[in-house]
């Protein structure tokens, strides 16, 4: 692998503006102007400078205003975005210089069609972009070679069309020692272009802008050059030094040797205590050993015994009033069952029953304490007795380890059988009638009660039932939600709605052969020979809407003339195209069988040659809908993609309850808005660009919407379902 050097050169281009105009009338100079917008700050360096010459040769009031018109038009959209690129910011900015004329001729201001020679360029880093109308000049000065690089740019046999004053961008990379200059055409009348070369070849850069100023001065009444020269900066990059340490020529470190690295510090080494020092260890089943002192022995067992002892009457004293609460408890879950007895004939001897029992259960679960407290105090009798036996077991064994049976086997918690048996034996012939009466009543009378009393609670509950149902609240805690409780008036229409379109905030709803406009109530009925619409969208700088059948025939209509007309667009042969959107008089399609999407120029009778817009590798087949604004959004079943010259970019939906599965998407081209349809929630949310929730909309009917549509200079949102599109305020 190959090292970098250090101290390499890195070059970067600069250029020098000289501006010359000349204009001996001051009521010409409206007409004619030079200018060079260099970027303002860091944000739209790498955009580099916006220059040219405009010129109107009209000379009439209402085109005074029309050449800084243009100028202030142009510069403003191309420095608005720096994130879009130089290339898409300066087709962005003469596009909206074209709509702007097309503005003016809109009102009647039309004395300037076809007098209009401008030359527009971009300067960024190496590269060259330019544009012409008219008869304007851009001369390229290299190696001693002058070349008209305008040249064809503006085609002579075009129409005079406000929206395609400027149709072409010629681009090319720029060299160090380059001249670029650019002239008026009447410039040529006094020099011509080999005069042009000579005299910028002798003269200095300095010398020669001068040279043009005194010519055009002495020359002409009215003309402008731009003279731009290209150099290289050069900048060294210095090879990065490490800081020498300070010494002190006095100190005995001077002769040292060097230190050497610290080591980590040495490991704490844990020494193992004795067992006889450390507590004895849990006995488990696998392991129930001990060790058995002299000194210890009969101590022990005393503790052990007196330890269990005490927490043996604990534990039973607490399980007295714990059998008290439980016999309160069924007395409680009695109570419902006799109070519904109430209403039979034979109430009064029922109650009677229930007293005798509720009392009988009370004498019962004082007995049973007595006896349980008794039988525990024997064992422990019995148990400590034995103590010293144990004890003297120690003497027939040598002092090591002994496996003795687990402390657990030896303290069991309740009494084995055997003692019950034999305290069962004890007992008279009434006591043991009583104890059997006890344990019956004990174990199986409360099961036949609460039996009873499930059955009697399940019958109420199912007549009630439809009294008591939980009502159900849809997205009950989103933030922001507004619960629509009325929609505005349903319009029908003959067919069934399947897409919204916002064209010029004026909304059209398209079912699979014609084409509705809501605002004046009208439809129209596309061609037999195109039969289906696939997919649409609407040009709004163009006042167009374009439609494509699954044959990937293109057709659009204009809602102004009303009438249809074939477009021509070539579609790859295996396409299969599912999305189609617009920004400026671009056309996006999202082809799912190739998983691309293409870009489509506006051209003469329809689209130009495509190109292949997405550049990484990810799958868009599950899109159902597409919006453009600086961005492409897609959106998908359970998430929103956005999309910047091709590539995947970040977006996080805020996080709700209720998660966002958007259905649809809507955006529009200068909005600070994204709109999602999420039809699986009936609502509609709007976030900011970030994925921000602004606000969200909710109403059960539009769990049945087909598509949607936004106004957002009225707030308006339209929804379709079946063959009708409602509408409601999002305020």
């Amino acid at each position: 692998m190959l090292k970098k050097k250090l101290g390499k050169k890195i070059t970067e281009m600069e250029s020098f503006f000289e501006e010359i105009l000349v204009c001996n009338d001051k009521e010409n100079r409206p007409f004619l102007e030079v200018f060079v917008h260099e970027p303002e700050n860091i944000t739209q360096k790498d955009l580099g400078a916006l220059l040219g010459i405009f010129e109107i040769n009209d000379n009439s009031e209402d085109s005074s205003y029309i050449v800084n018109y243009l100028i202030s038009v142009i510069k403003k959209e191309y420095f608005s975005r720096p994130k879009r690129g130089a290339v898409e910011s300066f087709e962005a900015a003469l596009h909206k210089a074209n709509l702007a004329l097309a503005k003016l001729a809109e009102y009647g201001n039309i004395n300037w069609i076809g007098k209009i020679n401008a030359l527009c360029a971009v300067a960024e880093k190496q590269n060259l972009h330019l544009t012409q109308t008219g008869n304007t000049l851009a001369l390229l000065l290299r190696n001693g070679y002058l070349t008209n690089i305008s040249e064809d740019l503006s085609p002579d046999n075009l129409e005079p069309n406000p929206l395609k004053t400027f149709v072409n961008i010629s681009s090319g990379k720029l060299e160090n020692q380059d001249k670029l200059i650019i002239i008026t055409d009447n410039i040529l009348d006094v020099l011509d272009l080999e005069e042009i070369k000579n005299n910028a070849l002798n003269f200095s850069e300095k010398d020669f802008a001068q040279f043009l100023r005194t010519v055009l001065v002495n020359k002409l009444e009215k003309a402008a050059a731009l003279v731009v020269d290209i150099r290289e900066k050069e900048e060294l990059v210095l090879p990065v030094s490490r800081k020498a340490e300070k010494m002190n020529v006095f100190s005995n470190s001077v002769f040292s040797k060097p230190a050497l690295k610290r080591k980590m510090a040495p490991e704490v080494k844990m020494e193992k205590i004795p067992d006889q020092f450390l507590p004895p260890k849990e006995k488990t089943p696998k392991v129930g050993h001990i060790y058995i002192k002299e000194s210890a022995k009969p101590e022990k067992f005393e503790k052990i015994s007196s330890f269990f002892l005490f927490k043996k009457k604990a534990y039973f004293d607490q399980s007295g009033s714990l059998l008290q609460i439980q016999a309160k408890k069924v007395g409680e879950k009695i109570q419902p069952f006799l109070k519904s007895l109430k209403t039979y004939p034979f109430k009064e001897k029922i109650i009677r029953i229930g007293l005798f029992f509720g009392r009988l259960l009370a004498l019962i679960f004082s007995f049973f304490k007595d006896c349980v407290v008794w039988i525990i105090n024997r064992f422990f009798r019995l148990f400590k007795k034995s103590a010293p036996a144990i004890a003297n077991i120690e003497s027939d064994f040598s002092p090591g380890e002994v496996s003795v049976p687990s402390m657990e086997k030896k303290f069991r918690f309740f009494p084995d059988f055997y003692i019950l048996r034999k305290l069962f034996a004890r007992m008279t012939g009434k006591q043991k009638l009583y104890a059997l009466v006890i344990i019956f009543l004990i174990f199986v009378v409360p099961v036949f009660i609460v039996k009873i009393q499930k059955n009697m609670e399940q019958k109420k509950l199912a007549s009630q039932i439809v009294e008591t149902a939980p009502v159900i609240i849809p997205l009950e805690n989103e933030p922001g939600l507004t619960r629509l409780e009325n929609l505005n008036s349903a319009v029908n229409f003959s067919e069934e709605i399947v897409r919204l379109i916002n064209l010029k905030d004026k909304i059209f709803a398209f079912s699979d052969k014609k084409i509705f406009d809501l605002e004046n109530q009208q439809e129209f009925a596309i061609p037999e020979t195109f039969k289906k619409i696939e997919v649409a969208s609407g040009i709004n700088d163009l006042d167009l809407i374009i439609l494509i059948n699954p044959q990937g025939k293109a057709l659009a209509f204009s809602p102004v003339s009303k009438k249809f007309q074939d477009n021509i667009l070539n579609l790859p042969e295996s396409a299969k195209i599912i999305l189609a959107g617009t920004y400026l008089t671009y056309l996006y399609l999202v082809d799912s069988a190739n998983n691309q999407i293409y870009r489509y120029p506006r051209a003469e009778g329809g689209f130009g040659e495509k190109i292949n817009w997405k550049k990484e590798d990810f799958d868009i087949a599950r899109a159902s809908d597409i919006a453009i604004n600086e961005n492409i959004y897609l959106a998908e079943p359970e998430n929103l993609l956005k999309l910047f010259r091709g590539k995947k970019q970040d977006l996080t939906i805020e996080e709700t309850p209720a998660k966002i599965l958007p259905f649809k998407v809507a955006a529009k081209i200068n909005g600070q808005n994204i709109w999602i349809l999420d039809k699986a929630n009936s609502r509609v949310v709007k976030l900011d660009l970030t994925g921000k929730i602004l606000a969200q909309y909710y109403h059960p009917e539009i769990a049945d919407s087909t598509d949607f549509a936004v106004n957002e200079d009225t707030n308006t949102v339209y929804f379709s379902a079946e063959n009708t599109v409602q509408s409601f305020l999002a305020d």
